[in-house]
This record gives structure tokens, C-alpha cells and sequence, in this order.
């Protein structure tokens, strides 16, 4: 962080010419961090001298100028892991090497590891994030995060986030942790968090089910899993991840009018201007994890999405054979730096529109998807920032089979 002061002098005037110069105290500091300045005042302006006769003159003497940029500075990364195991699919495992490397990383950078209910509490106050802060987070319980994640965190004195889905710790199904396991993690900075009793589909209505049904449903999916984790471990924060990351506008109300902020699988930086609704996270595994990887999105940037084309998040595999187009919030970049890659389809082919304080992305149509989730990933370097800093936007698709079925999970 450079720091530019700016000092201010009083000059005495008297009898039309220049007397003395009188000093002034507590002058404005000019904070400039990753290229983002703003100006705060430390401290009331105060003039104080004696024997000021006649009129007195303030004149600013700047020792450094800067270009101001309007974009914000001060932003955090969720890292989202699930099993933390040599033994488990490539998809949703880490190495306990690997994660172990993750943490000294974090550490090398000098990251500031926050709660997941410090942060949370950040974005409604909208208070100012430092421009260095990670939360860790994992989904499902596994009891590999008991056995080689916990000894790792705790020995730091960490502060780390398991959501879970209950039907697993109450069936004590083996590979899961036990209530008596996550209690302990909580009494050593583990905050326990929900992720629905059953760890459904949430999106998926069913044929015969009416809409007010359907979310009937998926609102007991979600307080069942919450009164088990407050009378098991006493924990009553409300926080949330979407099982697969899948959500819809109409689930995402739901989990803000019961007071919850939502958590989803969509890669990316996040700032006050995200809805608390769908809050993005980078997921982790041996195959998006490794360390080089991992150091760039501990430092990537928020760029949120304000649109999507196609609009619906529950498409076909032709739902993209017209073109894709997507509105940023973002300015005063080198546009033309921009990529944007799909799944299965690699980087896009796009036009970039500037449009005042956001940017529209227009690709060419694509072949038709495979069902699954499909997401984009569109980065933009940050200017002059060194080491190089990404600004990240994502965005998931659930695409259903040609004859509209849902698709299985590999």
C-alpha cells in the first residue's frame, strides 16, 4: 500500500504582502491500494496559531498525484472444498498434501482468514472488506475433513465453515462425520452451516407438484436441516449452500425471507454489490486446485453479472445455438482483454460493448451442450496491477436432456 500525503500551509497575509507561514496539522491521507484511491480524512482540518492579524490564506501544495478509478478495491474469496482424501473422485477431492499447500500459500500471501459470519455481517452492514481477505468452506461433512482438514486449520487457529445436510449425520452413514465430531470442530472456530437435510435437487419440481408445493418442499428441506443443527450443536447462524449450486430466483427469495445468506458452486470474488441470495465461491479439487491456479483466484477481483442471455437457468442443449450474451459490472478496463470460456466449449468468440459503468458480452451461438451444469468463466487482467490480478464473473446453466429429463450426477 503507497501512501501520498497532502499538506496544507497557512500563509499569513498582512499590509498586502506575504508574512510567514503557518503550519497545519492532521492532513488528509491519500490511501492507494491495487490501483484504487480514495481519499479519507484522518481528522478534522484545524487552524491554530497566534497573532494572526489581518486575513489568513489556506494553499494545498500536493507532493503526488494519482487517477482515481472508480471500481472497488476491497473484496474477499470463499474457497469451497469436499473431500479432503486421496480415495475420492478427482472432481470433489483434494490431496491432504495439496490442501495442506493450500493453507501455506495462504499464508505466504499473508491473507486474512475471516469467519464466514464476519464476512456475511461485512456485506449487510456494507462495510469495507480489506483487499486480503479468504474464508474457507466445505460442503457434505465428510469425515476426511474431520481426519486431515481440522488438524491443519485448527493448528493455525482458523476459523473455517461445514455445511451440512443432516439425513447423513442422522443415519450416521459411514464417510460422514457424527454430530459428536462436528461439536468438537465448532468449540475450536468451526461454524456449522446448512446445506438441507437430504442434500436434494432443489430445482427439480416434481411433474405433479404445484409451484406453492414445490417450495413448501424445498422451505422444509431447509428449516428441518436448521432446527437439527441448532439443537445438535447449538449453532444458529443462518448460512447456506445450494447442494450442487443449483438455485432459482424463486428458491433464492425463499432463503432471504428466512433470513439466510445463500451460498452457491459459481467461481468468483464477491463484494457488497452481490445479492446475499447466490453468493459465489471457488471450488477446489486436485484438478482446479493446484497452486498456481489456486494463487490466482486468492487474488482475483469481483465482476458482477447483471444479465444473462439466455435468461432462464433450466435450458435445453440447443438453448445457446443463438448466442450467448452476459452484462458486467465493470468500467474503465482494457476490454479487449477480456475472455470468457464455457463448459465443454472452451473460450468463447465474443464482442465486448461498453456501455457507461458496464460491459456487454455478446458470443457467437454454440454447438448444442451436454446436460449437466454448464457454467462461464469471463476474466479481465486488472490495469497495472502486479503481480497480475483477474477480474472474475460466473454464471451456471442447468441443461436438461433433449427429451427434457434431468440429467444424473456422474
Amino acid at each position: 500500500m503507497a501512501l501520498v500525503y497532502l499538506f496544507f500551509g497557512a500563509i499569513k497575509v498582512g499590509e498586502g504582502r506575504v508574512r510567514e507561514k503557518v503550519p497545519v496539522a492532521s492532513p488528509f491521507l491519500l490511501l492507494i491500494s491495487g490501483g484504487i484511491a480514495e481519499v479519507q480524512a484522518r481528522s478534522r482540518l484545524r487552524i491554530a496559531w497566534s497573532n494572526c492579524s489581518g486575513r489568513c490564506v489556506l494553499v494545498a501544495i500536493a507532493f503526488a498525484l494519482c487517477t482515481f478509478i472508480s471500481s472497488p478495491a476491497f473484496s474477499a474469496v470463499v474457497l469451497q472444498y469436499h473431500h479432503v482424501s486421496d480415495d475420492m473422485p478427482e472432481s470433489t477431492s483434494i490431496a491432504p498434501r495439496l490442501f495442506a499447500q493450500h493453507l501455506q500459500l495462504i499464508e505466504t500471501l499473508k491473507l486474512s482468514v475471516w469467519s464466514l459470519p464476519r464476512l456475511v455481517a461485512a456485506l449487510r452492514s456494507k462495510e469495507t472488506i480489506p483487499d486480503n481477505v479468504v474464508v474457507i468452506t466445505f460442503d457434505d461433512a465428510y469425515d476426511s475433513i474431520y481426519k486431515h482438514a481440522y488438524p491443519e486449520l485448527r493448528k493455525r487457529s482458523w476459523p473455517f465453515t461445514v455445511f451440512v445436510a443432516t439425513d447423513p449425520i442422522e443415519k450416521a452413514i459411514a464417510g460422514f462425520m457424527s454430530w459428536q465430531q462436528l461439536k468438537k470442530m465448532r468449540s475450536h472456530g468451526a461454524t456449522i452451516a446448512n446445506h438441507t437435510q437430504s442434500h436434494t435437487h432443489l430445482v427439480r419440481q416434481k411433474k405433479s407438484e404445484k409451484n406453492r408445493d414445490w417450495i413448501a418442499r424445498v422451505k422444509q428441506e431447509i428449516e428441518g436441516a436448521q432446527q437439527l443443527i441448532e439443537t445438535e450443536t447449538g449453532q444458529r447462524g443462518r448460512y447456506f449452500a445450494y447442494p450442487y449450486g443449483e438455485t432459482l430466483p424463486e428458491i433464492e427469495r425463499l432463503v432471504l425471507e428466512m433470513s439466510f445468506a445463500g451460498f452457491g458452486q459459481h467461481s468468483g470474488a464477491l463484494d457488497s454489490r452481490y445479492s446475499l441470495a447466490n453468493l459465489p465461491r471457488f471450488p477446489m479439487n486436485n484438478r482446479y486446485g493446484q497452486l498456481d491456479e489456486l494463487k490466482t483466484k486468492l487474488q482475483s477481483l469481483p465482476m458482477p453479472i447483471l444479465s444473462t442471455i439466455p435468461q432462464a437457468r433450466i435450458i435445453s442443449p440447443n438453448g445457446m445455438n443463438r448466442g450467448i450474451e452476459l452484462l458486467l459490472e465493470v468500467s474503465g478496463k482494457e476490454l479487449n482483454l477480456l475472455n470468457c470460456f464455457l463448459s465443454g466449449h472452451g473460450k468463447l468468440k465474443t464482442r465486448v460493448s461498453p456501455e457507461g459503468d458496464h460491459v456487454r458480452i455478446r458470443a457467437e451461438g454454440v454447438a448444442d451442450l451436454i446436460p449437466g451444469r454448464n457454467r462461464i468463466n469471463c476474466t479481465l487482467p486488472a490495469k497495472d496491477s502486479q503481480p497480475v490480478r483477474y477480474y472474475w464473473a460466473s454464471h451456471v446453466w442447468m441443461t436438461k436432456t433433449r427429451d427434457q429429463q434431468w440429467y444424473e450426477e456422474p
